[in-house]
């Protein structure tokens, strides 16, 4: 399996979540692609960008555009033949990042849309920071499913938490403060799922399969191998 065909990941937002999206494709190079060889796994270009904190504080969203198209512009110079972004509230900036290169982006939003339909799912929740519920990121029309939508208790929570993962505390411990919100958010809503809509969050529950949950990171994983050992075979 040979291919000269090159990722390229808009990371560091935060960087743990980073760390566990590269984890995500290599080990789904192995189950799902069946590599064993070193020179069969994808190469990926990860730069870890430290842009200032956007999750709450838009202001500080021009510069972390700034930031972004530089990265986008580099990252095409090399170049890279995908491009993705490990971080759902830095899709806001997605449709100016797009205007900057035309290597093709992966949107993590539209490929977690495409999941909940192919699971045909109807009553959906989100778990994200506060900035994507503000901007409707995951609201689209005729998106063909109920987004539900937790109270601000449980959205507060969840925007501590993901401060805490940034921080590098004990994911253990940030879980066992959500929990109990979260059965309640799951059962009063009948929840068929929950979309992981932040990949902080996904450091914390994106391995629980006791929690109904689309992961926005694994989707995002699944969807960037797929494209680029597709890719393979016609190369």
């Amino acid at each position: 399996m040979k291919t000269k065909k090159i990722i390229g990941v808009l990371g560091g937002m935060g960087p743990q979540a980073s760390s566990r999206f590269y984890s995500y494709l290599i080990n789904k190079s192995i189950t799902d692609y069946n590599v064993k060889n070193n020179n069969e796994f994808p190469e990926i270009l990860l730069d870890s960008i430290p842009v200032p904190d956007f999750i709450s504080d838009t202001e500080s969203m021009k510069i972390a555009e700034e930031m972004l198209i530089d990265r986008v512009r580099r990252l095409s110079l090399y170049p890279v033949d995908i491009l993705c972004i490990a971080c759902n509230t830095a899709h806001i900036l997605l449709p100016k990042l797009r205007r900057f290169t035309i290597t093709p982006f992966i949107s993590l939003i539209d490929e977690v849309h495409k999941e909940i339909k192919t699971n045909r799912l109807n009553r959906v929740g989100l778990l994200s920071s506060m900035t994507t519920y503000n901007e409707g990121l995951y609201q689209k029309k005729g998106q063909g499913f109920e987004l539900i939508y937790p109270k601000n208790k449980m959205r507060l929570l969840l925007e501590k938490s993901i401060r805490q993962v940034i921080a590098g505390e004990d994911e253990e411990n940030i879980a066992k403060d959500i929990y109990p919100e979260l059965d309640k958010y799951i059962t009063q809503n009948q929840l068929e799922a929950v979309i992981i809509g932040c990949t902080e969050l996904s450091v914390i529950f994106g391995q629980d399969r006791s929690v109904p949950r689309i992961d926005s990171l694994g989707v995002l994983a699944n969807a960037v191998l797929k494209r680029y050992y597709n890719s393979a075979k016609k190369s």
